[in-house]
């Protein structure tokens, strides 16, 4: 495979990474600011809970999930390479002068294999991002309507 198309390929892993970064933007907050406005709404009250209680303790579950899975895909627990002069996270662990005789000297065939290592890197942290974010939309959508339930009869 030419160079330049892995090169466009792993732009395109990127740009994945990027859009599940987007999509937190969004999704993010939302959990944040319900939880927020339950406690304001809520918080005040000491009373033994009831039945008229259990729409606000599912909702806030079901948030508390939410918020793990937008936690889980703003830090994603994917290691690099052993060995890159692409992954910000290897060179950063080697002195500058030995990182430039290292870019410096390497081969074309050495160059590919780290490219196409980091495509592949970068595909598991997009997928695992995506994945999250679709975790957490998934239970904020069930959250949502039962939190709505919570401030009405709370």
């Amino acid at each position: 495979m030419e160079e330049e198309k892995l090169r466009w390929v792993l732009e395109r892993q990127l740009a994945w990474i990027a859009s599940a970064d987007a999509k937190l933007t969004v999704v993010g907050p939302i959990p944040f600011a319900m939880l927020a406005i339950s406690l304001v709404k809520f918080g005040e009250k000491v009373k033994a809970i009831e039945w008229l209680d259990a729409p606000l303790i599912a909702s806030t579950f079901l948030l508390l999930i939410v918020m793990f899975h937008v936690a889980s895909a703003l830090t994603p627990r994917l290691n690099g390479p052993e060995f890159s002069n692409i992954f910000f996270g290897k060179i950063s662990l080697r002195e500058e002068k030995e990182f430039t005789q290292s870019i410096l000297s390497e081969e074309a065939n050495q160059h590919k294999s780290d490219l196409v290592g980091q495509v592949y890197i970068n595909a598991k942290i997009a997928h695992y991002k995506h994945q999250c974010v679709g975790r957490a939309i998934f239970y904020l959508v069930f959250a949502a309507p039962i939190w709505l339930i919570a401030l009405a009869v709370g």
